[in-house]
């Protein structure tokens, strides 16, 4: 879905607006899960992230297909938020400050995805059948409205907390904060709704494609878009009250405060509609073009904040870029390979300077 740029700086719409700030190597508009989710990752961290995702859906499709549900559906919950962990552990993204941080992201997230999940358990749900018809059902209206919007709520919560935090100044922060928490928050709930499952035996009598299929979508596809969704708004949050007058409308009509959270809402009520409506294969299919959208529009956002905090960056000493270990001026990009210096970790770069202005 195309976004219009608003009151961007001229100066952003340059080559440099086409190619991904935080991968110069890659097209600003592109399905890439990993640079997207982790956009602070230096390139040879980068392609070690993209094994161990890879890797882990292949393990949740082997030990569904095997059968081995209980064991499938610990890995499916708790794939992406492990990954997210990792992530703000080897970016040092909270800086010296990770108990608030990690607490404020990841915990708090978990606790309402535990609230949502309690909740779920004890709205009596009829058994499902997909079509149109069954959205009119009261106890349905609450599975895909209420619970939905009370997830966005909840994820917005941690990041919330943190806005106001002087060295969370970024719009990248509020992109990495609101999709931590989503994704936590959606592991959370998983675990709580579907573990009445573990009791029916480590190797049920299922159909374990249905099952494995179901663990992808629940484990993979839901958590992007609840985290893409989760993302905008957070970044939408930090444009309009962190970012420089000028710049507060730089994600266009969509990346207003009001706006941002309602398209997280749009996302994460389709992602529950979807899941009622449609059989396996159209799900399937449905899941993945929302989780599509729910990438870009963070990637959006993490490209277009690091092009502002660029554009504000003034030429300093040299330092070596964390990227590609070359030389270059504590600049905007890295003279060298081309990345945007703000997208590196915060923590101190090799050779004791820092890698980031």
């Amino acid at each position: 879905m195309p976004l219009a740029l608003g009151t961007a700086h001229p100066r952003l719409l340059g080559r440099r607006s086409h190619h991904y700030a935080a991968s110069p190597n890659e097209p600003a508009w592109a399905l890439r899960i990993t640079s997207t989710l982790f956009p602070q990752l230096p390139v040879h961290a980068m392609g070690a992230f993209r094994v161990a995702l890879a890797s882990g859906i292949g393990l949740i499709v082997l030990l569904g297909l095997v059968g081995v549900f209980s064991v499938a559906l610990l890995a499916a919950a708790l794939l992406v938020p492990l990954l997210m962990l990792l992530y703000l552990y080897n970016v040092n993204v909270y800086e010296d400050e990770p108990f608030l941080v990690v607490g404020l992201t990841l915990l708090c997230g978990a606790v309402g995805g535990v609230i949502v999940g309690v909740v779920a358990g004890h709205v009596a749900l009829p058994v499902q059948q997909h079509g149109w018809s069954q959205l009119t059902t009261g106890s349905v209206l609450v599975r895909v409205a209420v619970l939905p919007l009370a997830s966005v709520v909840l994820a917005l919560i941690g990041p919330l907390a943190l806005l106001r935090h002087p060295r969370f100044n970024d719009v990248l922060d509020g992109v990495v904060f609101g999709a931590a928490s989503a994704v936590a928050l959606q592991s959370a709930m998983l675990l709580v709704v579907a573990w009445p499952v573990t009791g029916l035996g480590l190797r049920p009598e299922q159909d374990s494609t249905a099952w494995t299929l179901r663990l992808i979508e629940l484990g993979v596809f839901v958590p992007l878009i609840v985290a893409g969704g989760v993302g905008w708004a957070a970044a939408a949050l930090w444009a309009r009250w962190r970012a420089p007058i000028r710049d507060r409308r730089a994600l266009g009509p969509l990346g207003l405060p009001l706006s941002g959270v309602l398209v997280a809402a749009v996302l994460a009520v389709a992602a529950a509609v979807v899941q009622e409506v449609f059989g396996p294969l159209g799900r399937l299919f449905a899941l993945a073009v929302l989780a599509a959208a729910g990438l870009l529009l963070m990637r959006r956002a993490i490209h277009l904040g690091l092009l502002e905090e660029a554009n504000d960056a003034d030429p300093g000493a040299e330092v070596e870029c964390s990227n590609c270990g070359r030389p270059t001026a504590v600049h905007s990009f890295c003279s060298a390979c081309g990345v945007a210096l703000r997208a590196l970790p915060k923590g101190p770069a090799r050779g004791g300077h820092s890698s980031a202005p």
